[in-house]
């Protein structure tokens, strides 16, 4: 898998990447109602690729996989104790994480975090953060492997589900 930051001629695929994996997550028991897409929104990738915060995983030219990074992060995120305190614009805030089922098993989604996490470095970032849906152990498993801390929970409403879910959030200091 060779990784890269998108660029606007990939916009059309990675929508359509993103879509795809909406339904790929519908299937998972962590979305309770299955389906609902959304997210990352049209907006969100324009945004991201424009500011050279979208990556992308490819093989044999097609996207399997997707991160967004960038220092957005839900208000919430500012009830928490974090390992370390910092300005926003000094912490990257990782998104979207997507690897095709086609390729599962592979390690891809510990690439794309390792990319993550040598980006956030070269951007002079102090911590890299997330959060991710309660149910979804495969992906704090990958987190804590990779050194993410978990600093706590917290509720955030996603308006792409449509309802509030308790998140896990973790932490790594770079």
């Amino acid at each position: 898998m060779t990784i890269r930051f998108a660029v606007q001629d990939d916009f059309p695929e990675v929508m359509a990447f993103y879509n795809m994996m909406c339904a790929v997550l519908g299937e998972m028991p962590f979305l309770h109602d299955g389906n609902k897409g959304g997210y990352p929104s049209e907006a969100m990738v324009r945004k991201a690729i424009r500011d050279s915060d979208l990556f992308i995983g490819t093989e044999g030219g097609t996207i399997v996989s997707a991160i967004i990074m960038n220092q957005e992060q839900d208000p919430s995120y500012g009830k928490l104790r974090w390992q370390i305190s910092a300005p926003p614009e000094q912490i990257a805030v990782m998104h979207a994480l997507r690897v095709s089922p086609e390729v599962s098993r592979r390690g891809y989604g510990t690439a794309m975090v390792e990319y993550c996490i040598a980006e956030a470095g070269k951007r002079g970032q102090k911590a890299i953060r997330l959060d991710t849906l309660d149910e979804n152990t495969v992906a704090q498993k990958m987190y804590a492997k990779l050194g993410f801390r978990f600093i706590d929970t917290v509720e955030i409403f996603y308006e792409d589900i449509g309802e509030a879910r308790t998140v896990y959030c973790y932490e790594r200091v770079l």
